[in-house]
């Protein structure tokens, strides 16, 4: 009972606005809290015909994942692990994934902030929206700004 009850006050909580990340407390697991802060997240889900394309998009942006500080995590247990992933139990992922309302087996990519807030939900590879939004956050420009005045 009180776990349902804690359960419940964090999905309320989410909603009210009384999470410092109010769009991803109802689904985030310690799993994830111990990178806020540290890494931004692109959490992924793919659909078997983006899997190889995605891969190689990864594979060619591994300079621009570490400089924005971006990390992945796959949603599906059985994905091919890619450069920059974190790991996840299955169990963490297929929770992670329903309290997010993703359909595996479709593209999606989640971008979380190091806030652990959820930024953006994107139905493609698209890694340059990514970075372009990264690059847009205000955090990111006073990392920017940091690195210019060296």
């Amino acid at each position: 009972m009180a776990q349902q009850t804690t359960r419940f006050l964090l999905f309320i909580a989410g909603f009210t606005g009384l999470c410092a990340a109010p769009l991803l407390c109802p689904a985030i697991q310690p799993e994830l809290q111990k990178y806020q802060w540290e890494y931004r997240l692109i959490l992924y889900t793919l659909a078997p015909e983006d899997s190889d394309r995605f891969s190689a998009k990864i594979n060619e942006a591994l300079t621009q994942l570490d400089e924005r500080k971006l990390r992945l995590i796959a949603l599906e247990s059985g994905a091919d692990p890619l450069p920059r992933s974190l790991s996840l139990t299955p169990d963490s992922r297929m929770l992670l994934a329903k309290n997010l309302g993703v359909q595996l087996g479709q593209t999606e990519l989640i971008l979380i902030g190091l806030d652990g807030g959820i930024k953006k939900r994107l139905q493609t590879t698209n890694l340059n929206e990514i970075f372009q939004l990264t690059d847009a956050m205000p955090m990111r420009r006073r990392e920017l700004q940091k690195k210019n005045e060296l």
